[in-house]
């Protein structure tokens, strides 16, 4: 209650292309924080004057004579409505349509050349074991968090690879440096995806975006890598030996500018239901999930090039225990 509102700032992380163009960006946040009980004056400003203030930006954030005009016009103050839109006072978009004509930005080539390494092999992604059965460490998926659990799955052993079992949950992980500094590959288990065959690859990878991959075999997990390698960057989602769907990221292996926001949106809904449908993946937003296993600021396990990070600890450890 004694909290001033003038020090609070509003702000969103990552956010699904689907939640974005459906839900709104800002507006959805503000709409979030009245929902709490902030009332809707001091959730607007959170978002408006407060970060215009702490940036030192002199010509925006408030409604008075000189600033700029870019001003939201809500119809419903409580479920942030947008009627329209005003930047530096011309109207740009109304009823959620776009007035404007927004010119296409061509990427230079420099930033299109961000995966500089060549195919890899299944051998480069198997997991070393002895004996009939191995007790593996496994990173846990906590649904809709970037933190993680950590947990331990007795796997069986098959010629000396270890093998990912989809009865219990249990996947391989892997992280493949894709600068050609170092040639790293990170390699470790999942419990929390569900899926029951197949896999999936992205190049986008908080924070270093290198290329992560998960699955329930090595063949499948070689072919989506390589489909994602062989675009520059991007998406892909492999199954039974052959790619079910990919979207190629070119810019930084990270961007389209092949596609507009809305096509962008269509695509990777169309992705995750790929995932879910044909892969069994039972977690919402599957690419953002694992997009976030190699964020290796929070705990408690991760996985890099490097392998299996404890975050906490700022360890590396193999993912085989015995």
């Amino acid at each position: 209650e004694k909290m001033d509102s003038r020090r609070c700032i509003l702000a969103t992380d990552d956010m699904v292309a689907a939640d974005l163009e459906t839900l709104g960006h800002m507006n959805e946040i503000v709409r979030r924080t009245i929902k709490q009980g902030i009332r809707p004056e001091e959730a607007i400003q959170m978002v408006t004057i407060n970060p215009a203030t702490y940036f030192g930006l002199d010509h925006v954030g408030v409604l008075s004579p000189g600033k700029q005009a870019d001003i939201a016009i809500i119809e419903d103050i409580y479920e942030m409505t947008i009627a329209g839109v005003f930047l530096k006072g011309k109207l740009v978009a109304s009823k959620r349509e776009l007035l404007i004509d927004l010119p296409k930005y061509t990427y230079p080539k420099e930033v299109k050349r961000s995966v500089k390494i060549g195919p890899i092999t299944e051998k480069d992604l198997e997991i070393q074991g002895e004996g009939n059965n191995a007790v593996v460490r496994c990173i846990e998926v906590i649904p809709d968090q970037n933190l993680t659990g950590k947990t331990e799955e007795t796997l069986r052993v098959n010629r000396g690879v270890v093998e990912a079992d989809p009865a219990k949950d249990t996947l391989y992980i892997s992280c493949i440096e894709r600068y050609n500094r170092t040639g790293n590959i990170g390699r470790a288990f999942v419990k929390g995806f569900g899926l029951k065959e197949g896999a999936f690859a992205e190049s986008v990878a908080h924070d270093t975006h290198n290329i992560l991959v998960t699955g329930t075999n090595i063949k499948d997990m070689t072919i989506a890598v390589n489909a994602v390698i062989e675009m520059g960057g991007g998406i892909a989602i492999s199954n039974k030996g052959r790619i079910l769907s990919e979207m190629r990221l070119p810019v930084g292996g990270l961007i389209t500018d092949e596609l507009d926001g809305h096509e962008v949106s269509e695509k990777i809904a169309e992705l995750e239901r790929i995932i879910t449908r044909e892969l069994g993946c039972k977690i919402h937003a599957p690419l953002m999930h694992l997009s976030f296993l190699a964020l290796s600021t929070s705990p408690a396990w991760k996985i890099t090039d490097k392998g299996l990070i404890d975050v906490n600890n700022f360890k590396i450890l193999p993912p085989v225990i015995r």
